[in-house]
């Protein structure tokens, strides 16, 4: 409490009752005279009958002042107006004076005894009132008109830190928070001026360590004896708790508001006392509507019993935790709800309603709902596997599938759950498979695909693929893990790899004896070639023109089967003879294929062109003889025309594919397939030369180099020859020039 200004120091009020007590002290012996005067024929000759209890009553009521008071006057109007001769003073008998200063020592008696007891009365006052002051339950001041302390007990030094002596040195305005002196100073200044008696605040002290404690303060103001005002008496209470419980009240009504929950209050006989905002928005209603109804009006009616039997459990004591229901909507919609109720007890511990907590779950059942089906799917999806699905948890079988039970021997799953999944495992595996259930379980890394042996129930060794990833089933770490019966793929890869060991065994005698025949063949198709072609020279014109004819078709056949020997061996050298392949300019390449066909090209007037080609991984040799073949067919298989042929290269991913074009015959997409055949020809020889494997050698050479092939053609319109090539990953691919 600060200290008020200098001018409402100043001001002075008489105390009430203090000058009341003077004015009735001299009041009753004017009221005894009145009286004697009224009843004088019947009290003379006792002159003082009425004036000793006048003068007793007028000490106890006035003190000493008012008993001096009473007494002087007392001892005037009775000389005056009793003693004879009457109203007068005059004295005739010296008795008079004796009787006069006999009262007036009666008086004084009168007055000190009744002032001794005031004091001792006072006393007795003052250490009651120091005994209160001290012994109080809250802090107690009193302080100065400038705000200054004049006496403190230990509970308001406790309160604020401080010892007492340091209390005592300090004012009000030292320990009350700035922002409160203004508030505080406007009530003390209306005591001072009397529109107040006391006043009380809740303020703001500061302890010693500078820490805020919330007081409630009442303050009185002190008169002394001459009615002047004298201190200020403080009682501080210390709200500290009171504000905390506040504070935490006010933060549970804001949670019990905005939560998303509905919290409803009803009373024992289920009348809704108190609606949420959570509560609104679940059920539709607001509050003003819903305080005061039943809570029936939420309940469905086939469900009104549900209601009843938790408002008995309550009334027991009990709590009602989670039931799972159903309520109604303002809308009349249903929802699912889960219910919490709570008895609620007053101070005494009565009983006196119960707290309903209500949380929409509608799209937690929907999604349980689609859960189950999701379950009951994959649960009908893993039973019917063809694969072999199982769980296993701390290395041993949770859960096992139809076909899991079929890899492993067993007619019922009950043979596996729970047994060691390593003791299905082949010994040879166990250290690997041990570990990769460490992995799973420990480490919770995915473990890749592997090929397994395991061990039915009977012992029987079977091959399997196993693949893992961590899963969790019924709190436990463990793995979902995939196994598929490769037992027959085993076998079957078994016997595909002897088979295409025994072809490329077959494959390389063929093409040595390929090699070989058509080497050998070599010898005799010229002696009979030579000796044919002698014997036409030797008897020439001796022979008739049959005999010419039949000498040149010998030759004729000869040479037709020394070409086809000759073919024979350069298809056979392509897997045999091939070089390694290596970066390769496809632009050098295409330009040496066009002058190894600078006879056909200058005798059919070719027009060769091509865009830029790139560097490939090939064997030099063979894509030039790939390129050769491929234009050499494109000169050739024309129908008047000029030959005009176009190269061309794209990348496609890791390749290259590459386009000879051409302005030839054209070749029916049915002949797609047997161009590739070896001696396989669309036209006669008397049509177009040949022996019909140029195109077969194209597709050994390009298989060779890992690419693929094909053509489109259409009759008449020429035909497009496609093939891919490996590219050069590192190398970009070099300048390229028209051939």
């Amino acid at each position: 409490m600060p200290a008020p200004n200098s001018a409402a120091a100043n001001v002075g009020f008489p105390r009430p009752g203090e000058g009341l007590r003077l004015v009735l002290a001299g009041l009753i012996p004017l009221a005894a005279c009145g009286l004697q005067l009224l009843f004088w024929e019947a009290i003379q000759p006792f002159v003082w009958f009425l004036f000793f209890p006048a003068v007793f009553f007028s000490s106890w009521i006035g003190g000493r002042r008012g008993g001096l008071l009473a007494t002087g006057l007392s001892a005037l109007l009775v000389w005056y107006c009793f003693i004879p001769p009457r109203f007068s003073f005059a004295v005739d008998r010296p008795m008079v004076v004796i009787s006069v200063g006999m009262f007036v020592f009666m008086g004084l008696l009168f007055s000190q005894v009744h002032e001794r007891l005031r004091q001792a009365n006072r006393l007795a006052a003052d250490a009651q009132f120091r005994e209160l002051f001290e012994q109080a339950a809250v802090g107690m001041a009193q302080v100065g008109l400038d705000g200054g302390f004049l006496r403190v007990n230990q509970r308001l030094c406790d309160l604020v830190g401080y010892r007492r002596d340091e209390l005592l040195a300090k004012t009000f305005q030292d320990i009350t928070h700035p922002e409160d002196l203004a508030g505080d100073v406007a009530l003390v200044r209306q005591v001072l001026a009397g529109e107040l008696q006391s006043y009380t605040l809740e303020k703001r002290f500061l302890h010693k360590d500078r820490t805020i404690v919330p007081i409630n303060l009442t303050v009185s103001l002190v008169w002394d004896g001459a009615g002047q005002p004298e201190h200020f008496i403080s009682v501080i209470e210390d709200i500290t708790v009171r504000k905390r419980d506040e504070l935490a009240t006010a933060h549970l009504a804001a949670i019990v508001q905005f939560s998303d929950d509905a919290i409803i209050g009803k009373s024992l006989d289920g009348v809704i006392t108190s609606w949420n905002g959570g509560a609104e928005r679940i059920f539709g209603y607001p509050a003003d509507e819903m305080i005061g109804r039943s809570i029936t009006a939420l309940i469905p009616p086939l469900r009104r019993d549900e209601e009843e039997k938790i408002l008995s459990r309550i009334k027991r004591g009990e709590s009602v935790q989670h039931i799972e229901t159903v309520r109604l909507k303002k809308d009349g919609k249903l929802i699912d709800v889960s219910v919490t109720v709570s008895p609620i007890k007053d101070a005494s511990g009565q009983i006196v309603g119960a707290s309903k907590v209500a949380r929409d779950i509608t799209e937690r059942k929907l999604a349980e709902a689609a859960l189950r089906e999701s379950e009951g799917r994959f649960r009908t999806l893993v039973e019917t596997a063809p694969e072999a699905i199982f769980i296993q948890t701390q290395g041993r079988f949770a859960y096992v599938n139809t076909a899991a039970q079929r890899l492993f021997g067993a007619s019922r799953a009950d043979e596996l759950l729970g047994q060691p999944v390593v003791d299905r495992i082949h010994p040879d595996f166990r250290a690997q498979v041990g570990e990769r259930i460490r992995r799973l379980n420990e480490e919770h890394q995915v473990v890749a695909a592997a090929d397994e042996v395991c061990l039915t129930l009977a012992g029987t060794a079977k091959d399997m693929n196993v693949s893992a990833v961590p899963f969790n089933y019924q709190n436990q770490h463990g793995a979902l893990v995939f196994a598929r019966d490769i037992t027959e793929l085993k076998q079957a890869d078994e016997k595909m790899r002897c088979t295409i060991a025994e072809l490329e065994r077959s494959n390389q005698e063929l093409e040595h004896f390929a090699y070989v025949a058509s080497h050998d063949l070599q010898e005799p198709l010229r002696m009979v070639s030579s000796y044919t072609q002698l014997l036409a020279q030797q008897y020439e014109g001796q022979l008739d023109a049959k005999a010419q004819k039949y000498i040149h078709y010998a030759v004729d056949g000869a040479v037709r089967m020394q070409t086809l020997i000759n073919d024979l061996l350069t298809y056979s050298r392509v897997g045999r003879h091939g070089k390694p392949l290596e970066p390769t300019d496809a632009h050098a390449v295409l330009g040496e294929a066009i002058r190894n066909l600078a006879a056909a090209i200058e005798a059919t007037h070719a027009v060769i062109t091509s865009d830029e080609l790139p560097m490939v991984q090939a064997d030099a040799t063979q894509l030039t003889q790939l390129f050769q073949n491929l234009l050499a067919n494109a000169i050739k298989f024309q129908r008047g025309s000029l030959p005009r042929v176009q190269v061309s290269a794209r990348a496609e991913g890791g390749r290259w594919r590459f386009a000879v074009q051409d302005n030839g015959i054209g070749i029916e997409a049915q002949y797609a397939e047997r161009v590739f055949i070896i001696f396989q020809r669309l036209h006669t020889r008397e049509e177009y030369p040949g022996t019909g494997i140029g195109l077969a050698v194209c597709q050994r050479i390009v298989e060779r180099h890992g690419g693929k092939i094909w053509f489109e053609s259409q009759p008449g319109n020429g035909t497009t020859f496609f093939f891919t090539l490996p590219a050069i990953q590192t190398k970009s691919p070099s300048p390229m020039h028209p051939a």
